[in-house]
């Protein structure tokens, strides 16, 4: 086989490579599983119920802030002959866990806001990430979306030059060059890739070393501030006042109902808090993996025009083979080869006569 009808082959050879080095070369296999195993814990996460629970716990937990310094402290102040801001720096001194939480409360309520408010505000780009390449496939079927059409490019590449009458490669390499740039505007795929770039750049902070360790400080100095206001301030504050506990609680519900609700229930919620924060500790890997897809510093949105371009030459590759494969037939067929003999004895008798 001459070299030029080696050409169709060798170039479909050539794009098979580079589809199945696109998945190798980026560790496509390593960071899709990343994203599986993100996904599969946050799922519950960014359930519906779960973000109402997750609202409705840190609000519990902004109102009884609010009530205990605007109000309960105020009040116990005068119960004690003293200033509010005097009787906040004697329950300092005595429960020191407890006036270092409430000194930080103004800055560790917002932060855990904002991570409240910012899972309710990704909840959409997460089920679109979620649905990468569908909503019923893992995302590790991505890089095979690469590789098998690589290798039956190939396949068919292969068997063409051992085999110089297939007529397979440009058909096959027409048909894959479809697929590639019309099945992810199918699937969606700018927007679900979009979509994970503006979830990573939400919470690409809390997956950080520096925003986990941000995270854990302030919320030991939650559980520590109330392990010691419900362990001793408050049984310090009632034997001062000379009730039992159980009356002083009763008080506190019948007069500051947010600071008792919200001690009430202050184990469960920052149970769950606890559970979130292990889960960010669990996935911060996987986070990473998923976060550089398809390359570290690139945009995730690259990966629309990783199949998109490969696409587009194989559609421009085949239809100029097509075009060259006519162009070439037309060339060499008998009627024109005997025109061209038909012409030569008569531009010889020519020359003769001119000459002569």
């Amino acid at each position: 086989m001459s070299f030029r009808g080696r050409v169709p082959a060798l170039f479909a050879l050539a794009m098979g490579i580079v589809l199945v080095a696109i998945p190798v070369t980026t560790n496509l296999f390593g960071k899709a599983s990343d994203v599986d195993d993100l996904t599969d814990s946050l799922r519950p996460v960014f359930a519906d119920a779960a973000l109402d629970q997750a609202d409705a716990d840190m609000t519990a937990i902004e109102q009884m802030a609010a009530q205990l310094g605007g109000e309960a402290i105020p009040a116990l102040a005068v119960q004690f002959g003293t200033t509010p801001e005097a009787f906040a720096q004697q329950l300092g001194t005595d429960h020191p866990a407890v006036g270092a939480g409430m000194q930080q409360l103004d800055v560790i309520l917002p932060y855990f806001r904002g991570i409240v408010d910012g899972l309710r505000a990704e909840a959409g780009d997460f089920r679109l990430a979620d649905a990468i390449p569908t909503k019923n496939l893992p995302a590790i079927v991505v890089p095979f979306l690469f590789l098998v059409p690589g290798l039956v490019l190939v396949a068919v590449a292969l068997v063409a030059l051992r085999r110089p009458g297939s007529k397979l490669v440009v058909p096959v390499a027409l048909a894959i060059g479809a697929v590639l740039v019309v099945a992810p505007l199918v699937l969606s795929v700018p927007a679900k890739t979009q979509a994970v770039d503006d979830l990573t750049d939400a919470f690409r902070p809390a997956f950080s070393e520096a925003g986990r360790a941000t995270t854990h400080q302030h919320l030991d100095t939650v559980h520590a501030m109330i392990d010691q206001l419900t362990s001793d301030a408050l049984p310090a504050l009632a034997d001062r006042l000379g009730m039992p506990v159980a009356d002083f609680q009763a008080f506190l519900g019948e007069n500051f109902p947010d600071v008792a609700s919200g001690l009430g229930d202050i184990d469960a919620i920052l149970g769950r808090f606890d559970g979130l924060v292990a889960g960010v500790d669990a996935n911060a890997s996987s986070f990473r993996g998923a976060d550089s897809i398809p390359t570290a510093g690139t945009d995730t949105t690259l990966l629309h025009w990783l199949f998109v371009v490969p696409g587009l030459v194989l559609l421009l590759g085949a239809a100029g083979l097509t075009a060259w494969g006519r162009v070439r037939n037309a060339a060499f067929t008998p009627g024109h080869v005997t025109s061209l003999g038909d012409e030569a004895p008569e531009r010889g008798a020519q020359v003769l006569d001119e000459r002569g």
